[in-house]
């Protein structure tokens, strides 16, 4: 027989394998030996694109979906260093959590024969690196692409992610000269990897030397922080601005050097604009807290400066201010000049002592307006800052600061600022305390069942259980035993004994309560209905622990499992079909993985085991009621939530304090609470995985089990409040999600029923069709790629524009979608459709070909009409009024008479979205700005304050009467607009900073639903956002 100690060697080069290897060879020569064109987990690997410190870039082939990506592996001698390893897989996880139009994208994440690898967007268009000299003099673009990069490294900072390796060649362009920033290689994760495993790494983690903030050069600071990376993008922008890095040495420690101790060159001796050179000397200040506070700032700044307005960095003089002012308003300018040149003539005659004394009292007036508004301007932004922060009561806290920031006499702007950011507070519920019923003097709660239907009380004269409604005795026991858990239909009791070594199974049946068993070890769980009991117990051998499950009805065990000496958390299902077993101690068995199993009831089978994102052992355990399911509290705060049906990780959550005691799904699923070790609950969004209220302590002493009412679906506890046991109200608020646990990516077409009841939303995979008053999925009715939907006006017949044609389907009040699909057009590349109100037109592209079809009577015989363009590929957005086609594109904007296809008007410049407004009088062009034409004699009349999304997404839409504009704009916000003033008078925020796809007004204009860039449904509800604005005095 073979020696089972001996070494395994590697056959090409004889190096001893890595421990546990039998076979194979070593990372190198693995390496090494797999040339151009291997395949790699669903990859064709292609040529070498870059090759760093640790990781090789190659070009590849993704099989499915069938596209070209980057594939970055880590290089084979590295493979045995595991922070090595892990730097690279934070990488990939610092990026994946990233989504951005302005961040590189992660498409997947693997590891082949011991290289981990992940594949992200090819970035064919190079680095900032090699374009250096090309932006020389173009300062607008100068700005405009260190504004993107500042938004894309605020948003990383929000999410508590450092870059720390900022610099020209990790700022990417893809095929279409978007830019990207990449290589998180050096991140950090501020909130989720406190350990900072890059110190033992060697020099290169301190990033690039050439852009590397001072107080990390000299020593002073061995941890990052947003203010070194801010410095970094300032270095970025002074290499733009003047041709040549910040700091030039012969060698690192001489670069160093001159990094810590001298100022770079004066940027003054480039001459770029003042503006721009105080915004860069500002991001490089050597003093952290001179710098830019966030990254936003600084984007701001540089977007002022792209408007032609003062920049924060340089505050001009009252001269200069006025010169601009004029420059961008010629014609009140000139008329001003007129009337100060009238009042000039006039105040001749006057005495200088009034014009001394009038000049004091104007600047001592100007001069208080001006730190009163400063004043009101912080009291708004901490109202911004307790909100994001999203400590206990925030959303108390932060009305309350939009309250004391306002004043008599603000401008209009400042009012907006307010209400926007009350609505961004009003976004998250409002939790509440809720009277439960109470019991005697002398006895504390010890259990409360699922529902809240049962609570278990415990006294100096035994136990009782007491109906959750009414507080009347159900049943009770003299024996002074401790309740621990309840089963959901209050028919048993599971308590710990008197002596402590044993627990008891108690029958309720009767007001006398019954002892059924007396058995070892530690109670779990109890089935709803309470016929299964969960279990654990020492077993005869030492150093094992046996799990059981059995009926609690004559004790007939379901199945017992071996563990090892570890303590086990044990949770049914509400069906108690499946029990969820995981270790809830630190295991001295490396063979016993840190997982969660679940395992059927019947015989105690494997169905499944959860092992996505789990990184220690268990505190706590909960499904949702219909299974779906099941999240679980790690030992030191963070919590998972799975799919039970495919055992995917869809969100990391992270409580109050160190570790997650106890959890509770709501029954409708939307919603998790969690009890944190110090005390204080959270109730996180399922959806979206991210809290939405915070506070309340939980009660004294513990209650070991937290739970939703099932007859108030809103409320959740226990807790303790004024000296009382409470329950939690999850107030009603304006903002919801919702999300189907199969959807596929980014939500494309969206469209709203005229009753308002449905609602089509389309991805990459399929259709879906939303019961907005149940909000439930209903139903499925097409596969495929869908780009857009558009209901008919009676709500009859639902139209559709895809990758398999231009169909309509036909439906009923239920919501039934006949199997017959209804094609107008074939498969092809269609990606926009539009129908006018009477629902006798229907306009729709096809894109491969430049071609518009109009259908006369598209619900019946279509007569389909083609209107002839250029062939360009290029994204069509058609809209239709007044027997008028318009269709914007990279080649213009062209408008036509749909049933003669005469051309009646047009326009050079490229618009890739356009829109009629309900009262056919404007014509609404989405460019780099939101443009306004009027259509009565084609003039423009207006530009909105507000860039777009981005040129190739932004969307906007009008009310169904004609009274309001909304438009998207980056990071999850929503602007109103009055029509025909076009002032914005309302800013919508999501809570969850989902970038904004395309979005739709119900028919009445109550509620706006949104399709996220992540396949998330969100819902504003208008109506009751006005009414909650009214009571803080800010109604629109």
């Amino acid at each position: 027989m073979p020696d089972p100690t001996a070494s395994h060697l590697c056959p090409e080069c004889h190096t001893p394998l890595p421990a546990g290897r039998l076979e194979g060879m070593c990372p190198a020569c693995f390496f090494d030996s797999a040339g151009e064109g291997d395949d790699l987990a669903g990859l064709h690997r292609g040529d070498e694109i870059a090759r760093g410190g640790m990781g090789i870039v190659y070009e590849a082939q993704q099989f499915e979906p069938k596209r070209i990506v980057a594939l970055k592996m880590m290089r084979p001698q590295w493979a045995e260093n595991e922070q090595a390893r892990e730097r690279f897989r934070r990488e990939a996880r610092a990026m994946a959590s990233l989504e951005h139009p302005a961040i590189l994208p992660v498409y997947d994440v693997g590891e082949s024969d011991g290289l981990p690898w992940f594949t992200m967007k090819l970035a064919a268009g190079g680095s900032l690196a090699s374009r250096i000299r090309g932006y020389a003099g173009r300062w607008k673009q100068t700005a405009d692409l260190m504004a993107r990069i500042a938004r894309a490294l605020s948003f990383a900072h929000e999410r508590g992610v450092l870059h720390r390796d900022v610099k020209p060649g990790n700022i990417l362009f893809d095929a279409d000269d978007h830019c990207h920033l990449a290589d998180f290689g050096l991140a950090k994760h501020l909130v989720i990897e406190p350990e900072d495993f890059s110190l033992t790494l060697g020099a290169e983690v301190l990033g690039t030397p050439h852009y590397l903030a001072p107080e990390l050069a000299s020593g002073e600071s061995r941890t990052a922080t947003t203010a070194s990376d801010i410095y970094s993008l300032g270095a970025v922008l002074y290499e733009l601005l003047s041709g040549v890095p910040p700091y030039q040495g012969t060698s690192l420690p001489a670069l160093l050097r001159r990094v810590a101790d001298e100022k770079p060159r004066p940027l003054s001796e480039f001459q770029p604009p003042r503006d721009l050179r105080a915004i860069c000397e500002k991001a490089m200040s050597r003093e952290p807290e001179q710098r830019y506070a966030t990254a936003r700032e600084m984007a701001d700044d540089l977007e002022r400066f792209l408007r032609g307005q003062s920049v924060q960095a340089c505050q001009p003089g009252w001269i200069e201010s006025a010169w601009r002012w004029c420059r961008r308003h010629p014609a009140v300018a000139a008329l001003l000049v007129v009337v100060f040149a009238l009042l000039a003539t006039l105040a001749i005659g006057s005495s200088l002592a009034v014009v001394h004394i009038s000049k004091a009292s104007r600047e001592a007036m100007a001069a208080r307006d001006k730190a009163e508004t400063s004043a009101r301007r912080s009291t708004l932004s901490s109202a911004e800052g307790l909100r994001r922060a999203r400590q206990p009561r925030f959303r108390v806290h932060a009305l309350d600061r939009v309250i004391a920031a306002a004043s008599p006499d603000e401008s209009p702007e400042m009012r907006v600022d307010r209400r926007a950011e009350a609505i961004a507070s009003l976004a998250f519920p409002y939790l509440h305390e809720h009277d439960m019923p109470q019991h005697e003097p002398g006895w504390s709660l010890a259990s409360v069942s699922s529902g809240q239907e049962f609570h278990a009380w415990r006294g100096k004269e035994g136990w009782r259980v007491t109906s959750g409604r009414d507080g009347r005795i159900i049943s009770h026991s003299p024996q002074l035993s401790q309740p621990l858990c309840l089963s959901r239909n209050g028919q048993w009791l599971a308590a710990q004994a008197p002596e402590g070594k044993s627990w008891q199974l108690w029958d309720l049946s009767k007001p006398e309560a019954r002892l059924e068993a007396t058995l070892p070890g530690v109670p779990q769980d109890l089935s709803d209905d309470g016929g299964l009991i969960a279990f654990y117990h020492q077993g005869e051998k030492t150093g094992h622990i046996i799990a059981e499950v059995r009926e609690t009805a004559g004790g007939k065990p379901r199945f017992h499992l071996d563990f090892p000496q570890v303590s086990l958390k044990m949770r049914f299902n509400a069906e108690a079909s499946l029990c969820a077993i995981a270790p809830s101690s630190y295991l001295n068995d490396s063979d016993f993985p840190y997982s969660v199993r679940l395992h059927r009831c019947t015989d105690g089978s494997v169905a499944r085991e959860m092992t996505a994102g789990m990184a220690n052992c268990i505190w706590s355990l909960a499904w949702s009621r219909d299974g779906s399911l099941l999240a679980a509290g790690e030992r030191g705060g963070r919590a998972v939530i799975w799919s039970t049906k495919t055992g995917q990780a869809h969100h990391l959550l992270r409580g109050t304090g160190s570790d997650m005691w106890l959890m509770a799904f709501s029954e409708d699923g939307r919603h998790l609470a969690t009890v944190s070790d110090d005390r204080l609950m959270s109730v996180f969004d399922v959806v979206s995985g991210l809290p939405i209220g915070r506070g309340y302590e939980w009660i004294p002493h513990g209650v070991p089990q937290m739970s939703w009412s099932a007859s108030q679906p809103d409320v959740f506890g226990p807790i303790s409040a004024d000296a009382k046991n409470m329950y939690v109200r999850v107030g009603d608020c304006a903002f919801d999600t919702f999300s189907a646990h199969d959807s596929n990516g980014r939500a494309l077409g969206i469209a709203v029923s005229p009753g308002g009841r449905w609602l089509a939303v389309g991805d990459s995979r399929h259709a879906r069709l939303w019961d907005l008053h149940q909000r439930n999925s209903h139903s499925i009715f097409a596969a495929g790629l869908w780009n857009d939907f558009t209901f008919s006006p009676d709500g009859r017949w639902l139209y559709g524009a895809g990758e398999h044609g231009v169909v309509r389907w036909e439906m009923n009040n239920e919501g039934v979608i006949t199997s017959t699909i209804h094609e107008l057009l074939p498969p092809g590349r269609h990606n926009s459709l539009s129908l006018d109100p009477t629902g006798q037109v229907l306009a729709a592209e096809t894109a491969n070909t430049g071609q518009v079809s109009v259908f006369q009577s598209p619900s019946t015989e279509a007569v389909k009409r083609d209107i002839p363009r250029a062939k360009n590929g290029a994204w069509l957005s058609l809209t239709t009024k007044s027997g008028l086609v318009a269709a914007a594109s990279r080649s213009g904007v062209e408008v036509w008479h749909a049933e003669t296809g005469r051309l009646v008007h047009q326009q050079k410049k490229p618009a890739l979205w356009a829109t009629f407004s309900p009262d056919d009088q404007w014509l609404v062009l989405g460019r780099e700005r939101y443009e306004i034409w009027r259509t009565s004699d084609w003039q423009h009349v207006d530009t909105l304050d507000m860039r777009t999304i981005d040129p190739d997404q932004a969307h906007f839409t009008f009310s169904a009467d004609g009274k309001w504009l909304a438009t998207g704009h980056p990071f999850g916000k929503i602007s109103l607009w009055s029509v025909p003033q076009w002032k914005r008078f309302a800013i919508l925020e999501s809570p969850n900073s989902q970038p904004v796809g395309r979005f739709v007004f119900t028919p009445d204009a109550s509620k706006i639903y949104i399709a996220s860039t992540s396949g998330v449904v969100e819902a504003w509800d208008l109506r009751l956002l006005d009414e909650e604005l009214k009571k803080l005095k800010l109604e629109w």
